[in-house]
């Protein structure tokens, strides 16, 4: 099990004004991700193709979208799928069942908390919560503008 925070990757060093070759090596060193989105599978079901198309948008507005997520991506959809058709069980039948000796909590219920454990995972991955998308850095940052406005700016 890994102990400690993550080390930064080049180019989180490059984008804080911090790197120093002779400490964090060559920016050739890490490998790069091709740009575009991925293709959906040809075989995905229609309801998770309306989760994927959703959430390729999604991570394409932000900048942070690649065809080798492709795999990951599709475990996303279909987890998030599976967990709205327990959500879906769920309210309609409650969370208990009728067991030998009396009523017993459901089945569906620990499966829901384990899709909603795994898909967080996911979704910290992918930059999908607040807090991650706090510390998320786009690699390819728009160019700033440098000027008299911007100077004027920080000076009053």
């Amino acid at each position: 099990m890994v102990r400690g925070r993550r080390p930064d990757s080049v180019e989180d060093h490059i984008l804080a004004g911090t790197f120093r070759a002779d400490r964090h090596g060559s920016t050739d060193d890490e490998a790069k991700t091709p740009e575009g989105r991925p293709d959906a599978p040809a075989d995905m079901p229609e309801a998770v193709r309306l989760i994927w198309d959703e959430i390729v948008q999604q991570l394409d507005e932000m900048g942070i979208i690649s065809p080798v997520y492709k795999l990951p991506l599709v475990r996303y959809c279909y987890m998030v799928n599976r967990w709205q058709e327990v959500c879906n069980w769920i309210e309609e039948n409650g969370v208990t069942v009728e067991g030998q000796h009396g009523p017993k909590t459901a089945p569906q219920v620990a499966i829901e908390r384990n899709l909603c454990s795994e898909l967080v995972k996911l979704e910290k991955e992918f930059g999908l919560t607040p807090a991650t998308r706090k510390g998320l850095k786009v690699v390819n940052p728009q160019p700033k503008k440098k000027g008299i406005a911007t100077r004027d700016r920080r000076r009053g």
